[in-house]
């Protein structure tokens, strides 16, 4: 039964993880540009930066390591000649993205059809 209510705890938390993090576009943009610049310019240390991220990621759900990926390529977009390979990684990304989502979503269907199997009483034999 343990094994279920496990199971049943993942699954919650991967509902969130799918239902995605609460954040508009600028607010997202605005945040990555600011803390980019701020690694450019050397403006705050390491660890002010980290303390920043954290706390945005936090107050908005979004994962860290997609936060991450996401600053990344805007640093790339804002090189000499960085937007084509900025797209390049987008384009990737958006071809990927939904062929994970479907094969972990796929996963995640699996653990709930045997966390009902546990849930039920079974016939005794």
């Amino acid at each position: 039964m343990a094994k279920a209510k496990d199971d049943n705890a993942e699954g919650k938390a991967v509902r969130r993880a799918y239902d995605g993090p609460d954040i508009s576009h600028d607010a997202l943009i605005a945040k990555i540009l600011e803390l980019n610049s701020e690694d450019h310019g050397r403006a705050s240390s390491a660890g002010e930066t980290r303390a920043k991220v954290g706390e945005f990621t936090e107050r908005t759900g979004m994962n860290p390591k997609a936060f991450a990926v996401s600053r990344m390529i805007l640093k790339q977009a804002a090189k000499d000649g960085g937007q084509a390979k900025a797209m390049d990684v987008i384009r990737s990304l958006e071809k990927a993205l939904p062929m994970l989502r479907d094969h972990v979503a796929g996963q995640q269907s699996e653990m709930n059809l045997d966390a009902d199997a546990a849930d039920k009483p079974g016939d005794g034999t």
